[in-house]
């Protein structure tokens, strides 16, 4: 059972998409209980109607979790993007969501937010560099690169033996003018964007200079580049199957029909 946990502003609901192409009704797009983490005992719950999964994908998917027995099936991957773009990427997304307290100035949202190494948090569960890698040497079977998207799927693809990974771009940044004012004054943020993202950025140069070169070794330097070659030229024709159609029809019927009405009855039981 392949685990991805999405990382926020890393292109991950591009990779999603693609899994729902690959699996349809087979992967569980997890929907947390009474906390920001998914537990085992969620996992337990859902596997009465997702039999079999291939795939569990989510926000709140975490590999730093117990997830007791079924921690064998788990074949972990995830998507990681230069700290600082992901970093100035959430503050946008935030300031131009539905919440007022996020309305604030870069600088200003820095200091009241607590959103120091997110990544190193997300995987280890704690701001510590050496534990996440210790969880990614231990659990993960993959690690793609935003900056890197279309050599990352071709890697993906050969790791899991997924018929296609062809795509299209499933979000941009909710505002460029702002994204654009940020970047054009970046001096005047860079020791305060660093200090929230040191670890992060350390962990970022680990996965780019050691993980990712050692994945395309793996693969092999001429089977990687013809392949990257096909992906390019099948992105430029818009190359989606049948198959891939139906699956996410199905994905959609029974997540919103099946899955997310089981979720809500059985949280409100518990709370009787």
């Amino acid at each position: 059972m392949l685990a991805f946990t999405h990382i926020p502003k890393t292109a991950g609901t591009t990779v999603t998409d693609i899994l729902i192409n690959e699996y349809g009704t087979k992967l569980i797009s997890i929907i947390p209980r009474n906390s920001q983490t998914y537990t085992y005992s969620d996992l337990k719950e859902d596997l009465h109607i997702y039999k079999n999964p291939s795939c569990i994908t989510g926000h709140y998917l975490k590999p730093f979790v117990d997830f007791k027995e079924y921690n064998e099936q788990m074949e972990w991957f995830t998507f990681i993007r230069d700290p600082i773009k992901t970093f100035i990427s959430l503050y946008i997304h935030q300031f131009m969501g539905k919440h007022a307290k996020y309305k604030v100035e870069f600088s200003d949202w820095m200091t009241k937010f607590n959103r120091k190494n997110r990544i190193v948090n997300w995987i280890a569960g704690q701001n510590n560099l050496e534990k996440a890698k210790e969880i990614i040497g231990e659990k993960f079977k993959f690690i793609g690169i935003t900056e890197k998207f279309d050599e990352s799927l071709v890697l993906l693809k050969e790791k899991f033996n997924l018929r296609s990974v062809d795509y299209s771009v499933k979000m941009e940044s909710r505002d460029p003018h702002l994204k654009k004012e940020i970047l054009n004054d970046l001096g005047r943020f860079e020791d305060q964007i660093m200090l929230n993202n040191d670890l992060d950025t350390e962990l970022y140069q680990y996965v780019l200079n050691k993980i990712f070169p050692l994945q395309i070794e793996e693969m092999g330097y001429n089977k990687f580049s013809k392949s990257l070659q096909e992906i390019k030229q099948n992105k430029q024709i818009g190359n989606h199957t049948g198959n891939a159609k139906i699956n996410k029809i199905t994905y959609r019927v029974k997540r919103n029909l099946v899955y997310k009405p089981f979720v809500f009855l059985n949280t409100g039981l518990k709370k009787l």
